[in-house]
């Protein structure tokens, strides 16, 4: 996992460079008249991806189809990244280190043990209470493989809007500690469309991502570490573990028997609205939090800050 002590990037370089005079200058410049637009600089690449499943993927030869999808996550990738880019350029004055690749591969590496070995440790306490049995093992290894474009690009996306936009730019206005309070509830309640969802497992998703994913973000202040933690836990549950995900069912690798008390197994909307998953990444997020505070990656409310510093400040990124 990410130390402490990394040479990272420092959460007071993410804030925006740009010095409005004018009263309209200012109005653009407040952090959630932000949201909205840096949502519009990206809207396009949603556009062109809802043209894709609905008016070129249905028509894809079936052999091919698997090549378009990846085509399309790849595009869609490089095309989120360059529109984020010109809107932290002209927008707020600034290069977007959120996607700077310095740590990258090693936040994603940990990243990626982190989600899986989580999602890992909540099946071992349910096999061990007798809740989890595998039925079926390998019925088909190449469903490991399947889906495996979308699953990412859902993850990218999800963190692209929930962490590195609407948190940041909410956590800009009033500090992290309101904006990690708030962060529960819009990724709570964003899940709350999912089948077989109540007002716990939006709860229960709320506290998972909205406090575990945040604070993976705070501590890197890049995508990747989150990005991985995400996708790590979902492709574990989904993939390795055969577990319903977030209501839906995705063939994995193990067809497994669940059967328990719904508040401990997660019912028919899987595991992410156990009471076990919720504790487990209660303790893990606590514990990345510890390491943001102590590497001083909180911010404090807008109307507390007096100054916003210099990227000459900081150490520089290796």
């Amino acid at each position: 996992m990410p130390r402490a002590n990394s040479r990272i990037i420092k959460s007071e370089m993410l804030l925006s460079k740009a010095d409005p005079k004018s009263l309209v200058g200012k109005i653009i410049l407040f952090p959630l008249t932000r949201i909205i637009i840096v949502i519009m600089f990206i809207t396009p690449v949603g556009i062109m991806h809802f043209l894709f499943e609905t008016q070129i993927l249905p028509g894809t030869p079936e052999q091919y189809k698997t090549l378009a999808i990846g085509l399309d996550v790849v595009i869609g990738f490089a095309l989120f990244v360059f529109l984020y880019s010109l809107y932290t350029k002209f927008i707020e004055k600034r290069a977007a280190l959120e996607f700077s690749f310095a740590n990258g591969i090693k936040d994603s590496f940990y990243g990626l043990i982190l989600g899986g070995g989580l999602m890992t440790t909540i099946i071992l306490l349910l096999s061990l209470l007798g809740y989890y049995k595998i039925d079926i093992l390998f019925p088909d290894w190449t469903v490991a493989f399947k889906g495996l474009f979308s699953m990412g690009m859902a993850a990218f996306v999800e963190e692209l809007l929930f962490r590195v936009i609407v948190f940041k730019l909410t956590e800009e206005f009033c500090g992290s500690w309101i904006a990690l309070v708030i962060s529960v509830f819009y990724f709570g309640f964003a899940h709350a469309g999912n089948p077989n969802a109540t007002l716990w497992t939006s709860i229960a998703v709320g506290v998972e991502g909205g406090i575990l994913l945040t604070a993976a973000y705070m501590l890197t202040r890049t995508i990747w570490f989150p990005l991985a933690v995400h996708f790590g836990w979902n492709y574990f549950q989904a993939k390795i573990y055969g577990v319903i995900t977030s209501g839906i069912s995705i063939e994995g690798l193990i067809v497994p028997a669940i059967d328990g008390p719904e508040w401990l197994t997660g019912g028919t909307f899987g595991v992410e609205a156990s009471v076990a998953g919720v504790l487990i990444c209660l303790v893990a997020a606590v514990f990345i939090l510890k390491m943001a505070i102590k590497n001083n990656q909180i911010l404090t409310p807008m109307w507390q800050r007096k100054r916003i510093p210099h990227l000459s400040d900081f150490v520089p990124i290796s």
